[in-house]
């Protein structure tokens, strides 16, 4: 029982914290749309600023869940990640489409490592998974 009160005191906390970093992303990308506009380079920052606005939405999304369905749960393609790459494109467009552009390249990017990260930490991922589900089925196939 114990486990589980940490687990959610620090799945709130990343939340919390993740939530206030995405407000600080979006009102950066808000507040600033001249600076972003006025060259080249800043307009594809504001793309990269974007994408960091998609990684906080996803990790507080994620840690959300995570409190609600529990410590095993895990972030699908198809609500949550699309979700936030939608959100962070939609703020990187009223900043500039070139920027729209360039946060979904850089959360590609963003949404690869994190991928890695999770793997690597955890354990857990949809290719570990199916690689697993793979081996146990063809190995039974094997042994009769």
């Amino acid at each position: 029982m114990a486990t589980t009160g940490v687990l959610f005191k620090s799945s709130a906390t990343s939340a919390g914290i993740a939530c206030l970093f995405c407000a600080i992303c979006f009102f950066a990308l808000r507040l600033n749309i001249p600076w972003f506009r006025a060259t080249q380079l800043n307009t594809i920052f504001g793309g990269y600023v974007g994408s960091w606005l998609f990684l906080m939405s996803l990790t507080a999304v994620s840690n959300i869940e995570m409190i609600l369905f529990g410590a095993d749960y895990q972030a699908k393609f198809i609500p949550e990640i699309l979700f936030c790459i939608t959100l962070a494109t939609a703020a990187s467009v009223m900043v500039h489409r070139v920027s729209a552009t360039s946060c979904v390249l850089f959360s590609i990017i963003t949404l690869y490592f994190v991928h890695g990260v999770s793997v690597k930490y955890y354990g857990k991922g949809l290719t570990t998974a199916e690689a697993i589900s793979a081996t146990k089925k063809g190995g039974n196939k094997k042994n009769k």
